[in-house]
């Protein structure tokens, strides 16, 4: 888990990956670049390391992506801040109160 978890995956079918990960947290800076403000990347094209690559490009997931990205989006623009300074907690806690299970 990361401070700034946005989603928890389940990862079933990914063999030897599935065996060491059955779940796998998806932090929010894996969504904002480093170099380019006033932007997030959702979907297929965020950062992550190339070992579990392969458990991002499902069509669910990347649902999951684009639904914290747009919460992130909303947060941002209403407190007049750039997305990469969005506050983890209370982006977690939308996410919460639109269904999304995340850790505690």
């Amino acid at each position: 888990m990361f401070d700034d978890t946005i989603v928890v995956l389940a990862n079933k079918n990914n063999g030897d990956l599935s065996a060491r990960h059955s779940t796998i947290c998806v932090p929010y800076r894996c969504l904002v670049p480093l170099k380019v403000d006033c932007l997030l990347v959702a979907c297929r094209a965020f950062s992550s390391q190339a070992s579990v690559n392969q458990c991002f490009n499902i069509i669910p997931h990347c649902v999951a992506y684009g639904q914290a990205a747009g919460t992130a989006a909303a947060l941002a623009v209403k407190a007049g801040i750039e997305p990469r300074r969005v506050d983890y907690g209370e982006l977690q806690a939308d996410l919460r109160r639109q269904g999304i299970e995340l850790p505690e």
